[in-house]
């Protein structure tokens, strides 16, 4: 009964981690990390245009953003723009961050956060390796067991997180108030961004962080599953106690004799 829960609980704990590097590849190629949306500066244009009161409308299509209005998305290396100057949205334009945003904020963040992501890529795969190898045998080495897991599942956790944390300090600090270029602020376009918020990408990786942290729940049970008493505290013994007792023991024989 033990063996099947030890197993049940190193195969969630590869199921998890396997999971941790889908989402984690899937966040680093995900275009939606940032969703702003942008609007035509009113101070830079004549604000008696007839168009101004379809502030909004006249959508062409489904991606055209209305009148006056546009939106950026952009991911950890691409993304894409558009804009409505009041006669239609502007055909889509796509563009590598590491260009575009160049003076926004500071993309060399970016690509410590695309680091640590790889980092933690690697270490998840390994973690599922090593998830499928407790879940088929028992293993010997102590660092193919319970501690291998733990060490793992770290390993491929912290860069995550890390990555996590970086991002959002630059969404917050940079990304919060301004998205746009200088050329995308400037005449002839005239736009400023009027809203940011963070994308599903951000959101796939903050659900690969959160599996890999309740796999520790998983290989602690694996663990406990498998020795019971592997987490009680044992009590050190006074090793002169019994050679004391065997020497009382020993006068007390010899008296009766």
């Amino acid at each position: 009964m033990f063996f099947k829960r030890r197993t049940t609980f190193s195969f969630l704990t590869a199921v998890l981690a396997l999971a941790s590097f889908i989402l984690m590849a899937w966040c680093l190629w995900s275009p939606y990390w940032v969703i702003a949306k942008t609007r035509l500066n009113e101070d830079r244009y004549n604000t008696s245009q007839p168009l101004k009161q379809f502030y909004g409308e006249n959508r062409h299509d489904d991606s055209d953003p209305g009148t006056f209005q546009g939106f950026v998305i952009y991911g950890l290396f691409s993304g894409c723009k558009r804009f409505n100057h009041g006669f239609g949205g502007r055909p889509e334009e796509c563009f590598s961050i590491f260009e575009e945003h160049k003076g926004i904020y500071p993309t060399g963040l970016v690509i410590v956060v695309i680091i640590f992501i790889f980092i933690g890529l690697l270490f998840s795969l390994i973690a599922t390796v090593f998830g499928l190898v407790n879940t088929l045998a028992v293993p010997i080495e102590t660092i193919y067991g319970p501690v291998g897991l733990y060490l793992w599942n770290g390993l491929a956790a912290i860069p995550s997180i890390i990555a996590l944390i970086v991002y959002l300090l630059v969404y917050f600090i940079s990304m919060k108030s301004e998205v746009l270029s200088q050329a995308d602020r400037d005449p002839p376009r005239n736009f400023f961004t009027e809203e940011t918020n963070l994308g599903y990408g951000f959101f796939l990786l903050l659900a690969a962080c959160v599996l890999l942290l309740i796999n520790f729940i998983f290989v602690a049970l694996a663990q406990y599953s498998a020795d019971p008493d592997a987490f009680k505290s044992k009590k050190k013994q006074d090793p002169n106690f019994n050679s004391g007792t065997a020497r009382r023991d020993d006068v007390g024989s010899g008296m009766i004799y």
